[in-house]
């Protein structure tokens, strides 16, 4: 499993690490991260179909995890009826 982001300490200097997808869109424009990234690698261990429908909304944005969790079980849910 990928970890959404890591620090890596390089020639004294932190340097923030991500796969392609890792990063909250509006962290890589502030530069710097926050709760958002953590929520998006939360998404990402919920199922990548959540992922893919919730990552960098103003949904993801304005729930909390367990929020999301409830969100996205209702989403799956009512995928397979």
């Amino acid at each position: 499993m990928l970890l959404p982001c890591f620090i890596q300490t390089f020639k004294s200097k932190k340097i923030i690490k991500s796969n392609s997808k890792g990063i909250a869109n509006k962290d890589r424009e502030n530069k710097k991260i926050s709760h958002l990234t953590d929520k998006k690698g939360f998404l990402r261990l919920i199922s990548s179909d959540i992922f893919d429908k919730l990552a960098d909304t103003n949904k993801m944005e304005k729930l909390n995890c367990k929020e999301l969790l409830n969100y996205s079980h209702n989403i799956l849910h009512c995928n397979f009826e």
